[in-house]
């Protein structure tokens, strides 16, 4: 078998998961068991993992909230996941640092930011085209609320 670090975030790794309680944070939480570099791999020891899983379930040592579960991690995933927590965090604090925009972020998240319609800079502008959805759709919310659009009546 040719199991590998799940940290490692240079490659491809099949990485399986067992949801256990974990007594010191006091919480389910999902536990890394192995990693391996093929799906075939991995299924053969999620397999294992479930029927130790049965065993113990049977035997009354396992919590009935716990499960085996499995992902396929992509190189660069760890490193993608972290910019966007750090999208995350500058936006709860009402911050958009330049440094930021630079950053590549994983397929499930994305920045959209709004401007007034006609202004030369951000995404919203609508550009030479006049094509822009968002900035139509700004445009759109000022007129329905007469002038108003982003503030309270």
């Amino acid at each position: 078998m040719a199991q590998v670090d799940p940290g490692d975030d240079r490659l491809e790794r099949h990485v399986v998961f067992c949801h256990r309680y974990d007594p010191a944070r006091r919480e389910f939480r999902a536990v890394a068991v192995a990693a391996y570099d093929n799906a075939r791999q991995a299924s053969r020891r999620m397999r294992a993992e479930s029927a130790a899983l049965r065993a113990r379930r049977a035997a009354g040592e396992a919590d009935p909230r716990e499960y085996v579960s499995s992902i396929v991690w992509e190189p660069g995933y760890a490193r993608l996941q972290a910019n966007a927590r750090l999208h995350r965090r500058a936006f709860r604090r009402g911050v958009y640092p330049a440094a930021l925009r630079a950053l590549e972020l994983p397929a499930n998240v994305g920045v959209y930011t709004l401007v007034e319609p006609g202004s030369p800079r951000g995404v919203g502008s609508d550009g030479p085209s006049g094509k822009n959805p968002v900035a139509r759709w700004w445009a759109a919310a000022r007129a329905r609320l007469g002038g108003r659009a982003g503030h309270a009546p």
